[in-house]
Protein backbone atom coordinates (compact mmCIF):
# COMPACT_ATOMS: atom_id res chain seq x y z
CA UNK A 1 0.00 0.00 0.00
CA UNK A 2 1.59 3.26 -1.10
CA UNK A 3 1.44 6.27 1.18
CA UNK A 4 0.04 9.48 -0.23
CA UNK A 5 2.39 12.14 1.15
CA UNK A 6 1.68 15.86 0.93
CA UNK A 7 4.30 18.43 1.80
CA UNK A 8 2.85 21.56 3.36
CA UNK A 9 5.27 24.47 3.41
CA UNK A 10 3.22 27.56 4.21
CA UNK A 11 0.45 28.83 6.45
CA UNK A 12 -1.68 29.41 3.34
CA UNK A 13 -1.45 25.71 2.42
CA UNK A 14 -2.46 24.70 5.95
CA UNK A 15 -5.45 27.06 5.81
CA UNK A 16 -6.46 25.63 2.43
CA UNK A 17 -6.39 22.10 3.88
CA UNK A 18 -7.86 22.73 7.33
CA UNK A 19 -9.69 26.04 7.14
CA UNK A 20 -9.12 29.09 9.29
CA UNK A 21 -8.44 28.56 13.02
CA UNK A 22 -10.79 29.91 15.67
CA UNK A 23 -9.65 32.99 17.60
CA UNK A 24 -8.40 31.04 20.65
CA UNK A 25 -6.31 28.76 18.44
CA UNK A 26 -4.95 31.72 16.52
CA UNK A 27 -3.80 33.32 19.79
CA UNK A 28 -2.42 29.94 20.92
CA UNK A 29 -3.52 30.56 24.46
CA UNK A 30 -6.42 30.26 26.81
CA UNK A 31 -6.93 32.20 30.01
CA UNK A 32 -7.69 29.17 32.22
CA UNK A 33 -8.21 25.43 32.22
CA UNK A 34 -11.98 25.05 32.03
CA UNK A 35 -14.00 21.86 32.51
CA UNK A 36 -13.51 20.90 28.85
CA UNK A 37 -9.71 21.15 29.18
CA UNK A 38 -9.65 19.18 32.44
CA UNK A 39 -11.85 16.48 30.90
CA UNK A 40 -9.57 16.24 27.86
CA UNK A 41 -6.51 15.90 30.11
CA UNK A 42 -8.22 13.24 32.23
CA UNK A 43 -9.10 11.21 29.12
CA UNK A 44 -5.62 11.38 27.57
CA UNK A 45 -4.70 7.71 27.32
CA UNK A 46 -0.92 7.70 27.46
CA UNK A 47 2.47 9.38 27.45
CA UNK A 48 5.11 8.28 24.94
CA UNK A 49 8.89 8.11 24.84
CA UNK A 50 10.95 6.64 22.02
CA UNK A 51 14.55 5.59 22.57
CA UNK A 52 17.01 3.03 21.22
CA UNK A 53 15.19 0.26 23.11
CA UNK A 54 11.78 0.88 21.57
CA UNK A 55 8.61 2.80 22.31
CA UNK A 56 7.79 3.29 26.00
CA UNK A 57 4.13 3.91 26.80
CA UNK A 58 2.94 5.12 30.21
CA UNK A 59 -0.76 4.16 30.19
CA UNK A 60 -3.08 6.50 32.06
CA UNK A 61 -5.92 4.03 32.59
CA UNK A 62 -3.91 1.10 33.94
CA UNK A 63 -0.80 2.93 35.26
CA UNK A 64 1.32 0.41 33.36
CA UNK A 65 4.63 1.08 31.63
CA UNK A 66 4.73 -0.82 28.35
CA UNK A 67 7.60 -1.39 25.95
CA UNK A 68 6.96 -2.03 22.27
CA UNK A 69 9.91 -3.03 20.13
CA UNK A 70 9.38 -2.37 16.42
CA UNK A 71 9.79 -5.27 14.03
CA UNK A 72 12.30 -4.82 11.21
CA UNK A 73 9.93 -6.74 8.92
CA UNK A 74 6.89 -4.57 9.66
CA UNK A 75 5.11 -7.38 11.51
CA UNK A 76 2.98 -6.54 14.55
CA UNK A 77 5.12 -5.89 17.60
CA UNK A 78 4.30 -7.96 20.66
CA UNK A 79 4.37 -6.45 24.12
CA UNK A 80 8.08 -6.57 24.99
CA UNK A 81 7.59 -5.68 28.62
CA UNK A 82 5.05 -4.45 31.12
CA UNK A 83 5.54 -2.95 34.57
CA UNK A 84 2.90 -1.51 36.91
CA UNK A 85 3.83 2.02 37.96
CA UNK A 86 3.33 3.49 41.44
CA UNK A 87 0.81 6.30 41.73
CA UNK A 88 -2.04 6.67 39.27
CA UNK A 89 -2.69 8.54 36.05
CA UNK A 90 0.83 8.90 34.62
CA UNK A 91 1.03 12.06 32.51
CA UNK A 92 4.60 12.41 31.33
CA UNK A 93 7.69 10.33 30.69
CA UNK A 94 11.28 11.44 30.11
CA UNK A 95 14.63 9.69 29.81
CA UNK A 96 17.62 10.66 31.92
CA UNK A 97 21.27 10.43 30.79
CA UNK A 98 21.94 7.70 33.39
CA UNK A 99 19.37 5.36 31.81
CA UNK A 100 16.57 5.99 34.29
CA UNK A 101 13.08 7.13 33.40
CA UNK A 102 11.08 9.90 35.03
CA UNK A 103 7.30 9.55 35.13
CA UNK A 104 4.91 12.21 36.39
CA UNK A 105 1.67 11.23 38.14
CA UNK A 106 -1.23 13.68 38.16
CA UNK A 107 -3.17 12.04 41.00
CA UNK A 108 -0.13 11.22 43.18
CA UNK A 109 1.14 14.80 42.60
CA UNK A 110 4.62 13.32 42.20
CA UNK A 111 7.44 12.47 39.83
CA UNK A 112 8.83 8.93 40.04
CA UNK A 113 12.26 7.78 38.89
CA UNK A 114 13.49 4.29 38.17
CA UNK A 115 15.23 1.98 35.77
CA UNK A 116 13.26 0.54 32.84
CA UNK A 117 12.48 -2.63 34.77
CA UNK A 118 11.75 -0.87 38.09
CA UNK A 119 11.41 -0.16 40.85
CA UNK A 120 10.16 3.43 40.57
CA UNK A 121 10.47 5.72 43.58
CA UNK A 122 9.13 9.24 44.22
CA UNK A 123 11.83 11.87 43.76
CA UNK A 124 9.58 14.96 43.80
CA UNK A 125 6.26 15.15 45.68
CA UNK A 126 3.56 17.72 46.41
CA UNK A 127 3.21 19.04 42.85
CA UNK A 128 -0.05 20.58 41.70
CA UNK A 129 -1.15 18.86 38.45
CA UNK A 130 2.22 17.73 37.04
CA UNK A 131 1.72 17.17 33.34
CA UNK A 132 4.28 16.23 30.73
CA UNK A 133 7.91 16.71 31.69
CA UNK A 134 11.28 17.05 30.04
CA UNK A 135 14.91 16.95 31.11
CA UNK A 136 17.22 19.71 29.90
CA UNK A 137 20.53 17.83 29.71
CA UNK A 138 22.55 20.96 28.93
CA UNK A 139 21.47 22.74 32.11
CA UNK A 140 20.80 19.50 34.03
CA UNK A 141 17.28 20.57 35.01
CA UNK A 142 13.91 18.87 35.04
CA UNK A 143 11.05 20.99 33.64
CA UNK A 144 7.48 20.19 34.71
CA UNK A 145 4.45 22.22 33.60
CA UNK A 146 1.89 22.49 36.41
CA UNK A 147 -1.30 22.87 34.41
CA UNK A 148 -3.90 23.94 36.94
CA UNK A 149 -1.37 26.16 38.68
CA UNK A 150 -0.40 27.73 35.35
CA UNK A 151 3.27 27.48 36.30
CA UNK A 152 6.50 25.77 35.30
CA UNK A 153 8.44 23.94 38.00
CA UNK A 154 12.19 23.59 37.49
CA UNK A 155 14.28 21.14 39.53
CA UNK A 156 17.90 20.06 39.66
CA UNK A 157 18.04 16.33 40.30
CA UNK A 158 20.72 14.51 42.23
CA UNK A 159 22.18 11.29 40.80
CA UNK A 160 19.72 8.43 41.25
CA UNK A 161 20.41 6.08 44.14
CA UNK A 162 17.46 3.65 44.35
CA UNK A 163 16.66 2.08 47.68
CA UNK A 164 16.36 -1.29 45.87
CA UNK A 165 18.71 -2.53 43.14
CA UNK A 166 17.29 -2.76 39.59
CA UNK A 167 15.58 -6.06 38.77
Amino acid sequence: MALDVHRVTSAEEISALLGEPVELARGKKISRLDGHCRDLIARSPFALLSDSTGLWIACTGSADLLLLVPSSTGAESPDAGRLHLPGEVPRGIAAMPDGTLLISSWTARSVYRGFHDGPFEPVITGLESPADLDYDSRRKRLLIPLLTGQALAIFELAPFAPSLPPR
